[in-house]
């Protein structure tokens, strides 16, 4: 498998239903986010967050937990609001690299299983060869001892029959 081939895959599993959802959750986040705090900014004259602008780039700065700096709430809602924005960011950045690892990993594990079923496999198929062996010489043996007994059996009957025992 080429990095190319693993690399095509894990994009489209990360275009799935999840990074949609992760998608519009970031989105919804940065929205929302922007929204408060330019009302908890709005009554603070020395607030650097003044504008739709501003408070969008701050939310962006803040849920992808670069945190430039250059934009700091003075409000005390505004900087609650800024540690909640960092931990989700963690949250949803930590949730997209676990998706991108498991990519990976699992077509390693498919790989691993799929070696190891063959190996089952050879292992059984040794061993019904090694039985359907073992079973056919058994036959024979019991066969050749059938022979033996029903010769000697032939014979007890061939002197229980002949004139001279009695």
């Amino acid at each position: 498998m080429t990095l190319i081939s693993t690399a095509k895959r894990s994009i489209a599993a990360i275009r799935g239903h999840l990074f949609f959802n992760i998608s519009i959750f970031i989105l919804c986040s940065i929205v929302i986010s922007s929204f408060l705090i330019l009302r908890f900014e709005s009554g603070y004259a020395e607030s650097q967050i003044k504008t739709v602008n501003d408070a969008v780039w701050w939310s962006a700065v803040g849920i992808s937990t670069i945190g430039i700096g250059n934009v700091l709430p003075e409000s005390t809602s505004g900087r609650y609001l800024t540690l909640f924005l960092m931990i989700v960011g963690v949250i949803i950045f930590s949730i997209i690299t676990a998706k991108i690892a498991s990519v990976f990993t699992e077509e390693e594990v498919k790989e691993d299983l799929s070696r190891d079923i063959k190996v089952i496999e050879g292992d059984l198929h040794k061993v019904e060869h090694d039985i359907e062996h073992e079973v056919s010489v058994d036959d024979r043996v019991i066969e050749e001892k059938l022979g033996v007994l029903e010769k000697r059996l032939g014979e007890a009957e061939k002197a229980k029959n002949s004139p001279n025992s009695s």
